[in-house]
């Protein structure tokens, strides 16, 4: 028996740059049409993403390569109870469709990986002093590259690529100090379009900025259920920054050991009997209870119990089933 009304067929991602402003590489394209025809469950069209919304189902795909440029072509089947969806398609009220959002978000945490635990940032210092600040980064392991002007009061450039905002606090401690004794010293911090003046700000203030930039990354590696969980969510972490750098490096351990094929859940919790607030990472897969249990239980022995206790008192990781 048909279940469906009607028949809509396009392209559903492309190696342009959507509305949303996502752009995927031509390997992106080819990975999201492996886990469509690996994962039934991926093929549901949802209205505006909405997965309360479903309204259709991918029936065919193919990949279409012109140049340089690929774009994944499906036919979608829309369901016979959504007579509203075939009409709004009809009257031009929908235009276009996209793949739903959670494979689009999978897709991304290809992308979000041990460069996202990266810090890069250039420092501006005064010539006579690179040698100092050259040291303090090399004691610290941290790796950096130094350009060195003809001109002797131009400012030295040194690229930075630190795996924590530590140095930050070592650099402004420097600059207090030698300031301390009596020296006319400048060091700049400079992200992107953006300088920070140690003369102006102090050290949390670019944490700060960092740390807003994280936030965008986290979106790219966690489905929240609703606007305004994300919401919550983000404000606890806000509220708390030192809990970034787990929730960025958690979706390579968890994906290592449970495979791609499940989604990540980030939501905040509060028990008010037990005084408790605090984020859990929820695990969705379609194993077995036994074997997520058993593969929890390796994430635990390989990575989350050498986590600091700050973070695991704050943040848990469980699983349920898709």
């Amino acid at each position: 028996m048909n279940k469906f009304i009607g028949y809509v067929e396009g392209y559903i991602c492309t190696t342009n740059v959507d509305s949303h402003g996502d752009k995927l590489t031509p390997e992106a394209i080819e990975s999201i049409k492996d886990q469509i025809e690996r994962d039934p469950t991926l093929r549901t069209m949802y209205l505006q993403h909405e997965v309360s919304q479903p309204c259709g189902e991918i029936l065919e795909l193919r990949i279409d390569t012109k140049s340089e440029w690929k774009g994944l072509w499906a036919k979608v089947g829309i369901y016979k109870n959504r007579k509203d969806v075939l009409g709004m398609i009809e009257n031009k009220e929908l235009t276009g469709f996209s793949i739903a959002g959670r494979v689009l978000e999978e897709q991304k945490l290809e992308v979000c990986s041990e460069k996202d635990l990266i810090y890069k940032f250039d420092l501006e210092v005064d010539p006579q002093y690179w040698g100092e600040i050259k040291d303090i980064l090399d004691k610290k392991g941290i790796q950096s590259e130094v350009y060195v002007r003809k001109a002797l009061d131009i400012p030295v450039i040194i690229s930075v690529a630190a795996n924590g905002l530590f140095i930050i606090d070592k650099l402004y401690d420097y600059w207090k100090n030698r300031k301390k004794q009596g020296v006319n010293i400048n060091i700049k911090i400079v992200i992107e379009d953006k300088k920070f003046d140690f003369n102006q700000v102090v050290p949390e203030d670019i944490e700060t900025f960092f740390n807003e930039r994280k936030l965008t990354t986290l979106s790219k590696l966690y489905i929240f259920s609703d606007r305004n969980s994300k919401t919550e969510a983000i404000q606890f972490i806000k509220d708390h920054p030192f809990l970034f750098s787990v929730l960025i490096e958690a979706p390579r351990h968890i994906f290592s050991i449970f495979g791609n094929n499940i989604r990540l859940y980030l939501e905040l919790h509060r028990d008010p009997e037990e005084d408790f607030e605090g984020l859990f990472i929820i695990i969705k897969t379609k194993r077995s209870p036994k074997e997520s249990l058993n593969l929890l239980d390796r994430l635990d022995e390989e990575w989350w119990l050498n986590v600091d206790d700050n973070v695991s008192n704050m943040l848990e990781i469980m699983v349920r089933p898709i």
